[in-house]
């Protein structure tokens, strides 16, 4: 991925931890940054693994990786119909602002070329 050197790839089960973690960091920075709170502002279970454990079944869970290091996740949906959903992205604080969501931008349309049309679920 460009000199990003950024992977992505699907998740499993055992990826929920440190996917968990970082989740965690990046919900709570924009919730600090954002709204003036110490932590929350993410979806319900985004802190304990919950979130994941729901979702990761019926959309598809990637991690994304710089080295061997997890510095975020995005859950997609993809639909019979071709209406497909983006449902949650995240990136950890210390790797925002160096296009890794443009890039997880550009391998989700990449992937999925045959949807008609994207919504999103995250804001």
């Amino acid at each position: 991925m460009g000199n990003l050197e950024i992977v992505f790839k699907k998740a499993v089960e055992n990826d929920i931890p440190e996917l968990t973690e970082v989740m965690t960091r990046a919900f709570d920075d924009d919730t600090r940054r954002f709204r003036g709170n110490p932590a929350g502002g993410g979806p319900p279970g985004y802190n304990t693994g919950d979130f994941l454990r729901k979702w990761m079944g019926p959309g598809i869970c990637y991690r994304i990786t710089k080295g061997d290091k997890v510095v975020g996740g995005f859950i997609v949906f993809i639909n019979k119909d071709g209406n497909n959903i983006l449902g949650s992205i995240w990136v950890d604080p210390q790797y925002q602002n160096l296009g890794i969501g443009t890039e997880a931008i550009h391998f989700i349309e990449k992937t999925y070329p045959d949807t008609g049309k994207w919504s999103l679920g995250t804001p």
